[in-house]
């Protein structure tokens, strides 16, 4: 790390948000001992004079100069935000303080006091005068930077974004998820409240303010549409035929929609960009440019940064590009341009003559996906678009180059008890690339690479799996096929076709499979189907010959699973396959069951006691003890042998259990992680970091990745990782 880096210890305090579980006494149980990577870009923008670049990310705020050399690191500014004016900076501290930093020296200036919950946005009125925050609750407040006194208090249930209005006259917040939209005057006046309650697109909602009193509310979809709404007036202007990226001109006269220019008052199309795909647009700050940046979904395929003229839509320069571009930001003499990739690589363009591009990979993500090698010294982190890196988790230190460079890896397994790393491509989209490939890592890079084997597969590879005794990596085929590789006979693979085979009639021929299972024993086969339109099934499979036999349990859709320690299958399951269009019913209970489960006149059995929707489920190692929790964020730790309720949590957003069952981590809607005894529900430690709402994550959920002896665990996050030990 570089000497402005500075680590971010570890404390036990638990932050408020989480109220119901108590805190458990002694030291703390394990200490932070490496973090790699820098995390990935959430937002970027320019100082207004244009000397600094601020990268919002899962760490904190980091600074650069245009030429992307490091200039500031601060550690507790999430959601950071230059002032209007350049001169200050605010962010977020872990315990949800607001604080104010001079943007040039970095010197804290003032902190401002009013959430308990986590805050998920903050943004700055035009004028500079007052900073909004919104936090998870919905509760929104507004200060008045200058003045000393509480802040204004607001409220929208749900709420993920802010937006003030171009002069700062109005304040709006937008459910994303929901549509929902408030207005309010900067005194807190209401003025509008706005959303279709009988139809919640499956894409979701944007705002975007074209001046200061007209607001565009846009419904994403397969045909995505806006309705100008006018603060004066109160009448609103369709628009439809929408693309999926918007941008209205600094004066407002000129909507982008996808390639299209349109006059907004009389809709009528001014130009057209040809052979564009936008995923990102931005106007030069004085509108007489505009940068389109591209998307693909094909992992060999490439992208574009392109300018065109205001006026006729006439291709100045165009910049090739290897990944989607995530954002575009234009410096405030408008002379140079920051693009943010999907792999949070940044690269400035200078205009209008492009000589110089400064570049970084500083921020590039680490994965989507890890796993810790069971003798812990090495973790493999994947993602989607570009293969897998290996890290030493002692030293914190990349090993080599990129494994797959250019490929996907969708899926990652290590040899139980061995030296094997297997990788699964496939971009998902056109079954491209879809191998499995089996790497020898050692300490000597790059010789990995003179040790791989690889096989085809015809469709995407569902999931990854070795057998517990390390002697049989299986790979699952979307549809059909089910192949079982052993590294003793390297140039032999068994081959299962699952549509010859199947058992059960009802399973249909287009059903996917979604996972695939080992028992304890390294014998049999759990092969999960799963479809929303039906055809879902658990089917048993003896490896060594033909399929066994149908288990009549659930769907992998909805459902969690464990093999017990006697080699039973169980699982528990809170909702059921619905088809398109459809709406998921309203479930309160989990389902519980399993093959070898002695036969219940009641069955299947009931975990009942939450109150609201199942959010989700997870059960221990051996099965004994299964956690569920409601969209409200109750959680309930239920016996399954009993289905006793042993104690009750609140502000769960997600789950994990360690490999020998002694803690259970929780992920908290405070964005708090903690790790808890299962015994008693109480905490054992929570990680005080500023882990991202889950909702508003870029590079996924965040993860953790436990060692195999459960002595050590890891946390992907926010394009970085951190690896946690047990002290002593």
């Amino acid at each position: 790390m570089r000497n402005f880096v500075r680590l971010i210890v570890l404390v036990v305090l638990l932050l408020p948000g989480v109220p119901g579980i108590a805190r458990a006494q002694g030291p703390e149980p394990f200490a932070l001992t490496q973090e790699m990577g820098r995390g990935a870009v959430q937002r970027a923008e320019w100082q207004t004079n244009g000397s600094l670049i601020l990268v919002d990310t899962a760490r904190g705020a980091w600074l650069y100069t245009s030429s992307l050399a490091d200039a500031g690191f601060l550690p507790d500014a999430r959601l950071a935000r230059f002032s209007p004016d350049g001169a200050l900076l605010a962010g977020v501290d872990p315990d949800n303080r607001i604080i104010l930093w001079d943007a040039n020296t970095l010197t804290k200036t003032g902190t401002l006091l009013g959430h308990a919950a986590y805050v998920r946005a903050l943004e700055w009125s035009p004028d500079g005068c007052h900073l909004a925050s919104l936090d998870r609750t919905g509760a929104i407040r507004v200060w008045d930077v200058a003045a000393a006194g509480d802040p204004l208090g607001l409220a929208l249930e749900g709420a993920d974004t802010l937006a003030w209005s171009k002069a700062g006259s109005y304040l709006a917040a937008l459910d994303e998820a929901t549509g929902h939209l408030e207005v309010w005057t900067i005194n807190g006046t209401p003025v509008t409240s706005w959303g279709r309650p009988d139809y919640v697109s499956s894409y979701g909602y944007e705002m975007l303010w074209r001046d200061d009193s007209q607001l565009m509310w846009i419904t994403n979809g397969e045909v995505t549409e806006g309705e100008l709404w006018d603060s004066v007036t109160h009448t609103i202007t369709p628009f439809d035929y929408l693309g999926y990226a918007q941008g209205f001109s600094p004066d407002g006269s000129t909507l982008i929609t996808g390639s299209r220019a349109i006059e907004v008052d009389s809709g009528k199309q001014l130009f057209r960009v040809s052979d564009l795909s936008p995923s990102a647009i931005s106007w030069s700050p004085n509108g007489r440019y505009i940068a389109f940046g591209t998307w693909t979904y094909v992992v060999d395929s490439s992208t574009e940064v392109r300018i065109v003229v205001e006026s006729t839509g006439e291709t100045l320069y165009t910049f090739p590009f290897e990944h989607t571009i995530e954002s575009l930001h234009w410096s405030s003499d408008g002379t140079q341009l920051l693009v943010v990739d999907t792999e949070s690589q940044l690269e400035v363009l200078q205009f209008p003559s492009p000589a110089s591009q400064p570049r970084s990979e500083a921020h590039t993500t680490i994965g989507e996906t890890a796993v810790w090698r069971d003798d812990g010294r090495l973790i493999a982190a994947a993602d989607t678009l570009t293969g897998a890196f290996l890290w030493d988790a002692a030293t914190g230190q990349r090993l080599g180059s990129r494994l797959e460079q250019g490929q996907p890896a969708s899926q990652i397994a290590w040899q139980p008890g061995g030296t094997l790393l297997a990788t699964a491509g496939g971009d998902g989209w056109d079954s491209l690339n879809n191998n499995v490939t089996i790497w020898e890592p050692d300490s000597e890079a790059p010789s990995w690479r003179d040790r791989v084997r690889a096989f085809a597969h015809l469709e995407l590879i569902t999931e990854l799996a070795w057998s517990p005794d390390g002697r049989t990596l299986a790979s699952a085929e979307r549809r059909q096929y089910l192949h079982l590789w052993q590294p003793d006979t390297p140039d032999l693979i068994q081959i299962i076709d699952l549509w010859t085979d199947k058992l059960d009639p009802n399973i249909m021929m287009i059903t996917p499979l979604d996972a695939i299972r080992w028992d304890r024993d390294s014998r049999q086969l759990l092969v999960l189907y799963s479809h929303r339109t039906g055809g879902t099934a658990t089917q048993l499979i003896d490896v060594a010959g033909e399929p066994m036999l149908t288990v009549r349990g659930p769907a992998s859709y909805d459902s969690t699973f464990a093999w017990t320690p006697d080699n039973r299958f169980i699982w528990g399951t809170w909702n059921h396959g619905y088809g398109c269009g459809g709406a998921p019913p309203i479930i309160r209970d989990i389902t519980f069951g399993g093959e070898g489960i002695p036969y219940d006149p009641q069955a299947p059995l009931r975990l009942s006691g939450l109150k609201e929707q199942v959010a989700g489920g997870a059960l221990n190692p051996d099965g004994t003890l299964l956690l569920g929790w409601d969209i409200s964020g109750r959680g309930l730790l239920w016996d399954t042998a009993t289905q006793a309720v042993q104690f009750s949590l609140d502000g769960v957003d997600d789950a994990a259990w360690a490999p020998d069952g002694s803690l259970l981590v929780v992920y908290g809607t405070d964005g708090v992680i903690r790790l808890l005894d299962p015994a008693t529900g109480e905490v054992v430690q929570a990680l005080a970091r500023h882990f991202h709402d889950m909702r508003d994550r870029i590079s996924g959920n965040p993860q953790v990745i436990w060692g195999a002896d459960s002595q050590r665990f890891a946390v992907l996050d926010g394009g970085a990782l951190f690896v946690y030990t047990r002290a002593g």
